[in-house]
């Protein structure tokens, strides 16, 4: 079933798909006042409360309008999703004793991560090495126009987690942030979720 967060009211599904769940989208870009923005938070508890086992949302980092590719970045309303899914899992799921079997087999089966600040930097490095290489062969110039070695390199040592600290990364001018910023911030954001925000460290 293809529906719109409209057509959804009243019915449900055992799994859901939520699709371009992305600022300018949800919320619509045109939502200026506040009950228009109550609104759009209404519309959202709607879409997400619709499925009855799985909910999954994506959003794209880059969409084609006409034939310019703009960069694109997740709803903030996908917060409220995380912070729910986490509360959830501490007050609904079992917390084994200690001792027990069960949370021995846990362990042994799912270790818990040892996250290596190098490791991360170069991940994140990594993924910013690929959007460069993509934004360049867009734009037909080298990956160096798009985004300095120096300035990737300070950015995947940095981690920042939102515009003051974009702001403070040595070799990222004022142009750069404003043409790549949000992006940049969502490539890091996405490593630093997988990671519970583990600090980055110097390769």
């Amino acid at each position: 079933t293809i529906a719109s967060f409209h057509s959804a009211k009243g019915l449900e599904w055992d799994v859901v798909h939520l699709t371009g769940v992305e600022k300018g989208y949800v919320p619509i870009s045109h939502a200026k006042v506040p009950e228009a923005k109550e609104e759009e938070q209404r519309l959202f508890y709607v879409a997400v409360t619709r499925a009855a086992d799985v909910l999954r949302c994506t959003w794209a980092r880059t969409r084609t309008f006409g034939s310019d590719p703009v960069d694109r970045s997740p709803s903030p309303y996908l917060q409220w999703v995380r912070g729910t899914a986490a509360e959830l899992e501490r007050t609904v799921a079992p917390t084994p004793e200690p001792d027990s079997g069960l949370e021995r087999s846990r362990r042994a089966l799912s270790p818990e991560p040892v996250v290596d600040p190098v490791t991360l930097t170069a991940t994140v490095a990594s993924s910013l090495r690929a959007w460069r290489t993509e934004q360049a062969r867009r734009a037909a110039v080298r990956p160096t126009v798009v985004l300095s070695d120096r300035a990737l390199d300070a950015i995947a040592k940095a981690c920042p987690r939102g515009a003051e600290e974009l702001a403070e990364v040595p070799g990222l001018g004022p142009l750069s942030r404003e043409r790549h910023g949000t992006t940049i911030l969502a490539i890091v954001a996405e490593h630093l979720d997988e990671t519970q925000g583990a600090p980055c460290g110097s390769s």
